[in-house]
């Protein structure tokens, strides 16, 4: 496997920010309407939750996790 090593690497980092942040968009359309957490429900799936760590003029940080219904003894 090769390395990757960028001559702009502040250019790189903030091309790959904008492409996630693009991607996330598209995951939850009114992520921005959210306002401190939320959680997404499928028939069949865990639930996805989602907390909004910080959300400020040029950086939004949240926090994605799931929750699984089962015992987690079972997936040891």
């Amino acid at each position: 496997m090769s390395l990757v090593n960028p001559v702009n690497k502040s250019l790189c980092l903030e091309q790959i920010c904008a492409t996630n942040y693009q991607k996330l968009l598209q995951l939850i359309p009114h992520l921005l309407t959210l306002k401190t957490a939320a959680i997404g429900h499928a028939e069949q799936q865990t639930q996805l939750h989602l907390t909004v760590i910080s959300n400020s003029a040029y950086t939004l940080t949240i926090e994605l996790s799931h929750c699984f219904p089962q015992n987690p003894d079972d997936f040891l």
